[in-house]
């Protein structure tokens, strides 16, 4: 069972050198059809590489929007900065699982990622979401009244937002269940638990093994943040 891994798309680990404006180029590509497809799958994160620099020559034949600039505070003088793009492997996972209800993980694993790296292939990712509905994501403000309405539940707000990056727009439909869970015996976790279970048994091919291990490892632990 592979562990909460996360990809970043703009200058990913396992590549020691700075990308190409190319490289970069594709990987914006990427970013923009997730991002259309799945937005709750992309999240921005500041990086900092240190003993990197990008020299005045070197700028010059750069294109504007390459992303990466030389720091300039005092904490990332001598390296590299910039906004990177982060996918998750379990969200990635599950939103694989739903929109194709006829692959189990195992081929999930199998067909969108490299058996030797257990890395994402993202052509494969890529070709496979292109039918997929595009989707809008939502902003902070709505998200926020989202949480209002089943705020009762004793949820934190991290946690709400944490469960968005996992689930998107079905953390409405999951948020529902757990109102009335919640409204039966006012328990706040439990109901959550309840309510997630319910939302992941009907990944069919997502086998109860798979679902415990999600629960327990990531879900449950997620749900007890403040």
């Amino acid at each position: 069972m592979i562990n909460q891994a996360s990809y970043f798309l703009l200058w990913p680990h396992e590549c020691d050198a700075m990308p190409a404006p190319k490289q970069v180029e594709e990987s914006m590509q990427l970013i923009e059809m997730l991002q259309q497809k799945a937005p709750h799958l992309v999240n921005k994160q500041k990086r900092f590489v240190p003993k990197q620099s990008i020299t005045w020559t070197q700028r010059l034949l750069l294109p504007s929007t390459y992303p990466f600039k030389n720091g300039q505070q005092a904490q990332t003088k001598g390296g590299v900065v910039w906004t990177d793009y982060k996918v998750s492997f379990w969200p990635l996972m599950l939103f694989i699982l739903k929109i194709d209800g006829g692959l189990a993980w195992e081929q999930v694993q199998q067909q969108f990622f490299y058996e030797e790296t257990e890395l994402p292939n993202w052509q494969a990712i890529s070709q496979h979401l292109q039918s997929c509905e595009n989707v809008s994501a939502i902003d902070m403000d709505e998200l926020d009244r989202w949480y209002d309405e089943v705020s009762i539940t004793h949820i934190s707000p991290l946690a709400f937002h944490q469960l968005y990056e996992w689930f998107g727009m079905d953390l409405k439909e999951i948020s529902y269940s757990a109102f009335d869970f919640f409204m039966e015996k006012r328990n706040g976790v439990d109901a959550w638990i309840k309510a997630l279970q319910k939302h992941l048994s009907r990944l069919q091919t997502l086998t109860s093994t798979e679902r415990e291990y999600l629960l327990s490892h990531y879900l449950i632990k997620l749900l007890k943040q403040q």
